[in-house]
């Protein structure tokens, strides 16, 4: 598959593990093109919330199951449930180049409400003024969040000896 953004069925939902053993999820999605692939969302502390909102997407929000995620194991629960699958393709170490659903979101989640004239020009315009602020008068660049590293001043080099040749 190319990148881009499918419409995907799910049709299978497993809970496993990694050859490290760390556990996940596999959400198997179908695509219009006849093509599947699994999404995997993990469980860890930095990856959760990742992973809930992939859930909830497909309707099944974890809070609202009480987190019983062994609900999702082998079963039928998520089948047939529709997302908008976010598709790339990566080259790591591990496995080189693959293709892999990178999100899940709900389906039609990006735009919600088009802008009309007046309410767009007044986004603009105070965007605007924003962009102006954090880049300055001068157009110089934002200001970063990050403090400056000071740098070593230079040391100073001994004068040449203007008598000898430089080669």
């Amino acid at each position: 598959m190319q990148p881009g953004t499918y419409r995907g069925v799910v049709t299978s939902t497993d809970l496993a593990k990694t050859k490290s053993g760390k556990e996940q999820i596999a959400i198997r999605f179908q695509f219009e093109n006849g093509e599947s692939l699994s999404w995997y969302g993990f469980f860890t502390e930095a990856a959760f919330r990742m992973t809930e909102k992939a859930l909830d997407a497909l309707g099944w929000n974890p809070a609202d199951n009480d987190y019983r995620f062994h609900e999702l194991n082998g079963t039928t629960v998520l089948n047939g449930a529709e997302a908008d699958c976010v598709v790339e393709v990566e080259t790591t170490d591990d496995y080189g180049t693959q293709t892999r659903i990178r999100w899940v979101n709900r389906v039609g989640g990006g735009m919600v409400e088009r802008m009309e004239e007046d309410e767009a020009a007044r986004f603009a315009a105070e965007i605007r003024k924003k962009c102006i602020a954090w880049k300055g008068a001068g157009g110089g660049s934002r200001p970063s969040a990050r403090p400056a590293q000071t740098r070593p001043a230079p040391q100073s080099s001994p004068e040449p000896n203007w008598d000898d040749p430089p080669f």
